[in-house]
């Protein structure tokens, strides 16, 4: 069983998920993490966000999908030191964005990846390095513009390698967590590599917390013996 440690800085709920009414700060995390996303159109009017650890709460910050990568980084930067120790990270990583479902060769520079986009945050507070190591091989609708969920294989097909995997530690970058499939297809693309780990901006839940602003650390396992390749969340 192979097992990959990661890093949420909150809880999504979608709307009217269990747990999501009993948890703080439900609200302001999903809006958040839409407007990391970027997936609305037209785009969500700005919504004031004060997450507590932002160094602007109180009294907190409109935020919209211009600025919601930069609140991250922001978050981010602040506790850079606890979000090494909770990736167990000793020095300077790799940082992987995980491609979205439009993002291909051909429409690398105008499709919307927000991956890539807190990715390079990220690397601009001191996490790390970004790289660019794979793409679509072609388009694909992904599940919020109306397309099914994908299996590992079916994403795995689709992906190919578009520069070296690099050495050293990898950190895979995403928006959120759900299934885990996008991460185990980018794992058994790079060949699964010994130092591997994931940072997400939200883990997506059904099991009420104490505050969706809180962090949450998890791992995706794995059978990597197992055909079809079943990821499973540990929460």
């Amino acid at each position: 069983m192979r097992s990959i440690r990661g890093l949420a800085l909150g809880t999504y709920y979608a709307v009217r998920a269990a747990g999501g009414e009993s948890t703080r700060n439900t609200a302001s995390m999903r809006g958040l993490l839409y407007a990391v996303k970027d997936n609305r159109n037209p785009p969500n009017p700005p919504q004031l966000i004060a997450d507590p650890r932002h160094p602007a709460t109180p009294p907190g910050v409109p935020v919209d999908r211009n600025n919601a990568v930069t609140y991250v980084s922001q978050i981010v930067v602040r506790y850079l030191r606890a979000v090494r120790a909770r990736l167990g990270l000793e020095g300077n990583a790799v940082l992987v964005p995980i491609p979205s479902s439009a993002v291909a060769r051909t429409t690398i520079e105008i499709a919307r990846w927000p991956a890539y986009r807190l990715a390079l945050a990220l690397e601009n507070v001191g996490l790390g390095e970004c790289r660019t190591i794979a793409v679509n091989k072609a388009p694909v609708w992904g599940k919020t513009e109306g397309g099914a969920l994908r299996s590992v294989e079916e994403i795995l097909a689709n992906l190919e390698e578009v520069l070296p995997v690099p050495d050293g530690p990898i950190v895979l970058v995403d928006d959120t967590v759900t299934t885990g499939a996008s991460v185990v297809a980018m794992d058994t693309l790079l060949g699964r590599p010994d130092d591997i780990r994931v940072f997400a901006v939200g883990l997506t839940d059904s099991t009420a917390v104490e505050d969706a602003f809180r962090s949450r650390r998890f791992t995706v396992d794995y059978d990597e013996d197992r055909d079809p390749l079943v990821p499973t969340v540990s929460r």
